[in-house]
């Protein structure tokens, strides 16, 4: 359905294009079979010695031949325009259905299965583009128009020819209904080995100090051996089908050229139609051949395609999100959730009819033990999750009816962990904000909450890139990049996942003073254990278990 989809809607955009494409595939038949038609003409003018008809075919010949040539460089011309759109087309709306589809529970998704999935699919689809224009247009037109030209001339001929076509089909349908499932594997296990190797590349620190390099190069080993098998069953089963297509095909060859020969010495076609018929069934034995190997590819793409239909089969469904805006956020955003379940597997809920009100401009900590569910309730207020039962109301509105770009713009979710793109470290800071800023408001921003340190540092970096993830900055900056988006932007309701957890004393003092700076215009929500931290809240909210304990 997703593919029918991207191709309708690619068609559409692009028909005429595509329409004049189809149009220059006109040379086809005027290279297999009209040409060869001319050659024999040629052949039999020349044994008759009629010169001057020879030549005038002669000139037809090479007119023929040049107007093949200007429509199959059209062809290549349109074809050249035409698939780069594709792929483009494709692979930002591949994208955009991530974006879509995992906006809701964006960690379910394996980033690199994904990234492998972007990078073929549209390589994949250009395939079917091509399979058909070599393997349907071409073959098909060639099939039609020499069984057309043979039966004009004997009748027997062109149905040897048809009954021929017909056991090539047979055989090529047998041939993709073998060895699909060998292609399936394969396309399996690569991704797979992708996904095994991006997670192993993100984790080098743990591998290098942990002297398990060995032991991770073993497990890549014992993946490539899955993709060295599948490889070998695969290409055995191809081997067994080239044997068979090779017999067919020189029999076929064998049967026409007799039974032409035969009906030439009947006297019943000239020795030009004889050389036009010997010189098309040569070309017919090389279309045969390429038969093979176009049989072979739509096994191989057939494959890769059912792999990649699975994959978006499985992309998880749109949930249900509203139009609606928080009504009145004029003084802020008051929340109130009501008996609220949620579970990561359907035998266990993480939250167990959780009952909680926070008014706007209040300043709270959710504080628990590990597992308790504090944050999965912060994440369950931006909507990163969708709860399974109960409600959340922001200023009495449901949030199931509100839009996610709303949601979002009203609450800021800053992670235990954030991370930064590999880009400079001002575009890093401004990400979220919808509005001009220059560097100079950003520094005289920062230098404006006293933290000299920070403002020293930035001001050297605001031009470079900050590395994979931020990896050129410490925790604690890359903390403070994600506070002071929030002081850009000013949303109604900062959570803040572990602020201060593994940093210096240097670094706590430097966060807690920008968190203090969020809360005089926003609603803080804070899931800490830090004691500085907890001494600014107007309240601490227990978590055990799934449910709170106390809220005073």
């Amino acid at each position: 359905m997703y593919l029918q989809e991207f191709y309708l809607d690619f068609l559409k955009e692009h028909k005429y294009r595509y329409i004049l494409y189809l149009f220059t595939l006109l040379y086809i038949p005027i290279s297999k079979v009209g040409i060869p038609h001319f050659y024999g003409k040629l052949i039999g003018y020349i044994n008759d010695k009629k010169i001057i008809k020879a030549f005038h075919i002669l000139i037809a010949l090479i007119g023929l031949w040049f107007l093949t040539q200007v429509v199959h460089t059209v062809s290549n011309m349109v074809h050249a325009r035409f698939m780069p759109k594709f792929v483009e087309f494709f692979r930002t709306r591949m994208i955009d259905n991530i974006f879509e589809k995992y906006s809701t529970n964006f960690e379910d998704l394996q980033i690199g299965d994904t990234i492998a999935k972007i990078i073929k699919s549209p390589w994949i689809l250009e395939d079917v583009f091509d399979t058909m224009e070599n393997a349907a247009f071409n073959n098909f037109l060639v099939v039609v128009s020499s069984f057309i030209y043979l039966f004009l001339y004997s009748k027997i001929l062109g149905i040897t020819y048809a009954f021929s076509m017909i056991c090539v089909t047979l055989i090529g349908v047998f041939f993709v209904n073998e060895c699909t499932d060998t292609v399936q594997i394969s396309e399996h296990i690569f991704d797979r080995t992708h996904e095994e190797i991006e997670d192993t590349l993100s984790n080098l620190i743990s591998i290098y100090t942990s002297n398990k390099v060995g032991h991770e190069s073993g497990r890549i080993k014992i993946l490539s051996k899955y993709i060295y098998d599948t490889q070998r069953s695969k290409l055995k089963c191809f081997g067994k089908y080239r044997i068979r297509f090779t017999i067919v095909f020189v029999i076929v060859f064998a049967i026409l050229n007799i039974l032409s020969f035969t009906i030439y010495l009947r006297k019943d076609i000239s020795i030009a139609t004889l050389s036009a018929i010997i010189i098309i069934n040569y070309s017919l034995l090389s279309s045969f051949m390429g038969v093979y190997y176009q049989t072979k590819h739509i096994i191989d793409l057939k494959g890769r395609i059912e792999v990649f239909i699975n994959y978006l089969n499985k992309l998880p469904k749109k949930n249900n999100v509203g139009n609606d805006e928080i009504s009145n956020t004029n003084n802020g955003v008051n929340i109130e959730l009501k008996d609220v379940y949620f579970s990561y597997s359907p035998k266990k809920y993480i939250l167990n009819g959780v009952n909680l009100t926070i008014k706007a401009g209040e300043n709270v900590a959710l504080v628990g033990k590990i597992g308790s569910g504090k944050s999965t309730t912060a994440k369950l207020l931006v909507r990163l999750f969708d709860f399974d039962k109960g409600e959340i109301f922001y200023n009495g509105v449901p949030i199931k009816s509100l839009s996610l770009e709303n949601i979002r713009s009203h609450f800021r979710y800053i992670p235990q962990h954030p991370k930064l793109f590999n880009r400079t470290l001002f575009e890093n800071i401004i990400y979220a904000v919808n509005r001009n800023v220059s560097k100079e408001e950003v520094l005289s921003l920062i230098k404006s909450l006293d933290i000299p340190e920070v403002y020293t540092t930035f001001k050297d970096k605001m031009d470079m890139s900050v590395g994979k993830n931020g990896s050129k900055l410490s925790g604690g900056q890359r903390q403070v990049v994600w506070l002071l988006r929030a002081l850009l932007t000013r949303p109604s309701v900062i959570i803040l996942d572990e602020p201060t957890a593994s940093m210096d004393n240097k670094s706590k003092v430097e966060v807690t003073k920008l968190v203090k700076k969020l809360g005089e215009n926003s609603t803080i929500i804070l899931i800490t254990h830090d004691d500085i931290l907890l001494d600014y809240v107007d309240r601490k909210i227990t978590f055990k278990d799934g449910v709170i304990v106390d809220s005073n």
